[in-house]
């Protein structure tokens, strides 16, 4: 889109007006799953590792080694 603006010669803001779309959607960048499926794939190691541990155990290992993560 800023491409297109730039050599018409309008800004990002009054384009996305004239086609009635929000800024924020127009400078959306998905974010990559490879996070979530490391991090699932190191809380199953850890699970068969300790399998009478609890989440709260878990969680708090996981964060000691970096990753973030919440209680959920």
């Amino acid at each position: 889109m800023k491409h297109v603006c730039n050599t018409l010669g309008h800004s990002e803001r009054r384009a996305c007006v004239v086609l009635g779309q929000s800024r924020s959607s127009q400078r959306y960048q998905s974010r990559p799953v490879d996070q979530d499926a490391q991090l699932t794939h190191r809380l199953h190691e850890f699970v068969l590792a300790q399998p009478r541990r609890g989440y709260r155990l878990a969680w708090g290992t996981l964060r000691d080694e970096g990753w973030r993560v919440n209680v959920k």
